[in-house]
């Protein structure tokens, strides 16, 4: 089955929501971390970096995805971040 121009032109504007959503969580909290050189500007940007981002991906997710899997990106997430 060949799938139709608007549910192709929904699923590509989705991936580039998603990396744009990807791309500014992982600039904006390095850009901070950069820009504030202190522990406790690191500390509280990857705090409140890895709270929203969690929240966001459980609100995005629909009922295919579990916790594991929302606990994952979180946490891969903020190895990114630290590391």
């Amino acid at each position: 089955m060949i799938p139709s121009a608007r549910s192709h032109g929904r699923a590509c504007s989705e991936r580039i929501r998603m990396s744009l959503f990807v791309g500014l969580f992982l600039l904006i909290p390095m850009m901070i971390m950069v820009l504030k050189p202190i522990k406790e500007a690191a500390l509280v940007t990857t705090i409140v970096c890895m709270f929203v981002a969690g929240l966001i991906l459980a609100i995005a997710a629909n009922g295919t995805v579990n916790i594991k899997n929302i606990f994952a990106g979180v946490a891969a997430y903020v190895v990114v971040l630290v590391g």
